[in-house]
């Protein structure tokens, strides 16, 4: 095997960020607008993700209201667990389809499966009459439309780092505002959603939950045709490598460090957020106790708030003093306040605006910090040629700390007492606030500190020469 690297059979250019910019005005104004459009186009399909993971749990309750005897607690675990393994797959398998073909194919795949398996789902009927068939068909269509979900990672958010660095100023705070806060959007929407239905509609809860899950096809469906219109992104274009392969060996060989590190703090990060979803249920029972629906997706609404401000006040924070610092802050504050709330719960679950707020709190730095920057991290440290493997598996790694987070924390709050224990629900944020200084460790030591436009060719150019070596 020759250690000499072989010449490239063309050579590397400039990306368009480095190019001359238009000397006329007009064309400049244009130039800057047309980015900007590829940049919603790329990153705002994740607004479908947050919709589309929100609804199944407003879904759930519904259907254990209407179908108690058949909707049982099972089956809510079976149709949330098989969406989640049906959006690994989709981050899993995206990933390849974007690196070895195109950004915008994987693009166009994804928000096609999100627009008919929203329609499927809503429509749903089984071969069994009856409420089995309709769940049973429910659960088909959510592991198809989690494909859809998780091809939106790779495809949609490589894509939107890759426009973004066509910008001058302002590249990390579009590409977190067009792809994470755009899912902490669409996680609002989905709360508000069953709010505004349920005032219409009333006590119909089948039109409510079918429309509810149908409304999740009307955004992929609109932003399907404005992907048709974007043209692919340069960068991705002049370093594709379609005419050879870049074995998965290679791909740890290389980059197996910022891969586990990036995968670590995201599984870390989604363990944590998904996992917390179960207190947001527990503070709306201890606040209104026995009510009506309505007023129960009212007040998690309010509370799914806090996530915007900690998104926004990130990103601008993430521009200004680099994506490793912010994400670092972040968990760390984050296993602060998460101590505050473990040491005063005695207090706290007497004072219901107190637990709110610092609730509230909580989950915001885990946007500030991970939830921003660990997605930013991920897509603009690799290589071009193999960003989107990078990506989907990192984000694969996520969504399995999602899952496995949202099992074992009832075990341990079970384990501590149950939630009618002080210390059944202490112990989640002591070992949260434990695996958040971790976290912060790992992005601190194991992270690429510059994410600058002359870094990330610098890197395009030493993985080829790397791979000409072999």
């Amino acid at each position: 095997m020759s250690t000499k690297p072989k010449p490239t059979s063309t050579p590397i250019e400039l990306l368009p960020t480095e190019q001359s910019a238009p000397s006329d005005p007009e064309t400049a104004k244009v130039d800057k607008m047309s980015t900007n459009v590829a940049i919603m186009a790329c990153g705002a399909g994740l607004f479908s993700d947050g919709y589309l993971n929100g609804i199944i749990g407003a879904v759930n309750t519904i259907l254990a209201v209407a179908w108690p005897e058949h909707y049982t607690p099972d089956k809510s675990r079976i149709v949330t667990s098989i969406g989640f393994a049906g959006i690994v797959l989709g981050q899993l398998s995206f990933g390849f389809i974007v690196d070895r073909w195109s950004r915008k194919m994987g693009m166009l795949i994804s928000s096609g499966f999100l627009v008919v398996c929203s329609i499927m789902s809503a429509t749903a009927i089984g071969v069994t009459p009856g409420p089995v068939g309709v769940i049973q068909a429910l659960m088909v269509w959510r592991f198809f439309l989690g494909i859809g979900i998780g091809g939106e990672y790779p495809s949609g958010s490589v894509a939107c780092a890759e426009s973004s660095a066509q910008r001058k100023k302002g590249r990390d705070f579009i590409f977190i505002i067009f792809t994470n806060t755009h899912i902490g959007l669409g996680l609002q929407f989905a709360a508000v959603m069953p709010v505004i239905l349920l005032a219409a509609y009333g006590t119909d809860l089948h039109r409510v939950w079918r429309v509810a899950l149908g409304l999740g096809a009307l955004f992929p469906f609109l932003i399907f045709f404005i992907r048709l219109l974007i043209p692919e992104n340069e960068q991705s274009q002049q370093h594709a490598l379609r005419d050879r392969k870049v074995p998965f060996k290679v791909l740890m060989r290389y980059y197996w460090c910022p891969l586990l590190t990036c995968s670590g703090v995201w599984f870390i990060y989604n363990l944590s957020s998904f996992s917390f979803s179960l207190y947001s249920s527990f503070i709306v029972k201890t606040v209104l106790g026995e009510t009506s629906l309505i007023k129960v997706f009212g007040l998690t609404a309010c509370i799914q708030l806090f996530l915007i401000p900690g998104s926004v006040a990130g990103a601008w924070f993430s521009e200004r003093f680099g994506a490793q610092r912010v994400l670092a802050t972040g968990v760390w504050a984050q296993a602060v306040v998460g101590g505050i709330i473990a040491a005063s719960w005695s207090a706290l679950k007497g004072n219901a605006g107190g637990l709110i707020v610092l609730y509230g709190l909580f989950i915001s730095l885990g946007e500030f910090g991970p939830g921003n920057n660990i997605g930013l991290l991920s897509a603009k440290s690799p290589a071009t040629c193999v960003r989107g493997k990078f990506y989907g598996i990192a984000a694969a790694c996520g969504k399995c700390g999602g899952f496995i987070g949202t099992y074992t924390f009832n075990m341990v709050i079970a384990a501590c007492g149950g939630f009618e224990s002080d210390w059944g629900l202490r112990a989640p944020f002591i070992i949260t606030g434990c695996l958040c200084i971790i976290a912060g460790c790992l992005a601190m030591f194991g992270l690429p500190r510059e994410l600058t436009k002359e870094a990330i060719q610098e890197e395009d150019k030493r993985f080829e020469t790397y791979l000409d070596s072999l």
